[in-house]
């Protein structure tokens, strides 16, 4: 296995767990979302690296979200079989897949399932320097 095919297994795992139950699309948004950092230079401008460093995710990294020890179940899930082609589409570097999903979105948030004020006050509530790009059901994708 190369480290690119790790990196995307990682993204798409990272990219069911966020989002489950809550549409391709969704799904697929996270994974610009990481590509997108990446693109601007977070995390050493690495996808893998956005989603399990600096505990952005919790379901990736936060000890206590149930989200962590959740894997599908079966090896050939067809949602997950289908998150790793789209991984290739996404992220293959001489014809990446356009982003027009969340337009360029470096950031998201479930206004109903959030903890965090420093995310309302520092970047939902900074339209100037983040405007909102993308709504997919409950969750509002910022640049």
């Amino acid at each position: 296995m190369t480290y690119s095919d790790f990196s995307k297994a990682i993204i798409a795992l990272t990219c069911l767990r966020e989002m489950r139950g809550q549409g391709m699309n969704a799904m697929l948004a996270v994974a610009f979302v990481l590509r997108n950092r990446a693109a601007a230079g977070w995390h050493r401008g690495d996808a893998y690296l956005n989603a399990v460093a600096a505990d952005q995710f919790s379901s990736m990294t936060i000890k206590g979200d149930p989200n962590t020890v959740w894997y599908p179940e079966e090896p050939n899930d067809p949602e997950f079989v289908q998150l790793l082609q789209m991984m290739d589409e996404v992220f293959d570097e001489a014809n990446p897949r356009v982003d027009t999903v969340t337009n360029g979105a470096k950031y998201y948030w479930v206004p109903q399932n959030s903890t965090s004020s420093w995310f309302k006050d520092n970047i939902a509530g900074n339209p100037t320097e983040h405007p909102q790009c993308a709504v997919i059901g409950q969750t509002v994708f910022f640049k």
